[in-house]
């Protein structure tokens, strides 16, 4: 099959390589990374152009595309798209109801609920690991050393959000609303955090002193979209610091993102960003613990994150997620914790007993080769097309 693939912004490509590994022709859109939020109208000629050009079985992309799918819908073609970020407020448009949809989501709920409001070819399918990228692991001696760690963490603080820029402009009745979601959710991954929704009231100001009419360009309700924009990423930054800082108190941690200068942290190892082609996974390989704390706006699904340290050989340390129950066994190929006194027992043991944190990320490795590769996906979203 020939299959035209769509580089989303700021996405990546695994998708594309595994398909040729698996033998079916793929052509790129050259010259363009569509963003899915914020379209460029220019690149509606170029996905034409390159659909009259290769004339494909499938378009396909990681991110659901709305400008894709309404040129794809134009010709017919089918257009399969995988949505690895939750929310991704794309996904709910009114395209997202063109017959020629294929859109497979990782998250349980936001599959749900977007069944829930869409008549749409919409399926679940959790994330994958790459293991011809995950598992190419080429170590140097220097590395070793410079990547070797106690406990590390990649990603993000979420330091930029609304929630800091705006917070000191709303009345006293709205500062109030949305720091009680943030004291009533804070440091706990026993349930799911349902997605935010804020009073009429929160969104009156919200509008009135920031200006904000024009904000909500999807279909989601204003008050779930400010609540989105507010407080998730606010809840994640609160979250990871909190973390980071707790298990430094005891442990050598080491913590790759871009924001470096965050004054919160406290005796954490500040390194830049990585490479996620590149040095991401010597990382997950040399570090004794890799933290997953994941963005509270994915209510039950796994992020990447969690597949490539597994891919890798690395230990996974992570949050509760309900999806965890239904994809891995805990203790056995994955380890959890539910509070930040569970994270804090939970690492003192395995830094501690390296032949249980071994084992652990040997049958983990393995239950990836066996189950979890995007070539297992890639039949599974074929199968639905068939």
């Amino acid at each position: 099959m020939k299959f035209l693939y769509v580089v989303a912004a700021k996405s990546i490509s695994d998708l594309a390589l595994a398909l040729i590994e698996m033998g079916h022709t793929v052509a790129l859109v050259n010259g363009i990374e569509p963003d899915p939020i914020n379209p460029d109208e220019s690149h509606r000629t170029i996905i034409a152009d390159s659909i009259e050009k290769e004339k494909p079985d499938y378009v396909i992309s990681y991110l659901f595309i709305p400008m894709v799918s309404e040129v794809t819908h134009s010709y017919g073609i089918p257009y399969i798209s995988w949505t690895y970020d939750s929310p991704l407020t794309s996904l709910f448009c009114k395209e997202l109801e063109y017959d020629n949809n294929y859109a497979f989501v990782f998250d349980k709920q936001e599959y749900l609920r977007l069944k829930s409001l869409y008549n749409a070819n919409v399926y679940y399918l959790p994330m994958a690991a790459y293991p011809t990228r995950v598992g190419a692991i080429d170590l140097k001696d220097d590395e070793i050393s410079r990547f070797s760690s106690d406990i590390s963490f990649i990603g993000t603080l979420y330091q930029e959000n609304a929630y800091n820029s705006y917070i000191a402009y709303l009345d006293e009745l709205t500062q109030l609303e949305l720091k009680h979601y943030l004291i009533t959710h804070l440091r706990n991954w026993s349930e799911p955090k349902s997605w935010p929704s804020l009073s009429d009231h929160a969104v009156k100001n919200i509008f009135d002193t920031l200006s904000a009419a024009d904000w909500n360009t999807t279909n989601l309700s204003i008050n779930e979209f400010l609540g989105l924009l507010f407080l998730t990423r606010k809840l994640a930054e609160i979250d990871r610091v909190t973390l980071l800082n707790a298990l430094a108190e005891n442990h050598s941690v080491d913590l790759y993102t871009g924001d470096t200068h965050n004054p919160s942290l406290i005796n954490v190892n500040c390194h830049g960003r990585v490479d996620y082609n590149t040095d991401m996974s010597k990382i997950f390989y040399c570090s004794k613990i890799n933290l997953n704390i994941t963005l509270p706006s994915i209510e039950s699904g796994i992020p990447q994150r969690v597949y490539d340290i597994m891919a890798c050989g690395g230990f996974c340390l992570s949050n509760y997620q309900p999806e965890m129950d239904e994809l891995f066994t805990i203790g056995r190929d994955i380890e959890a914790f539910h509070s930040v006194e569970e994270l804090l027992e939970k690492s003192d043991y395995y830094l501690k007993h390296e032949d249980a944190r071994l084992r652990i990320a040997i049958n983990g490795y393995k239950l990836m080769q066996e189950k979890h590769t995007i070539q297992h996906r890639i039949n599974e979203m074929l199968s639905v097309l068939d």
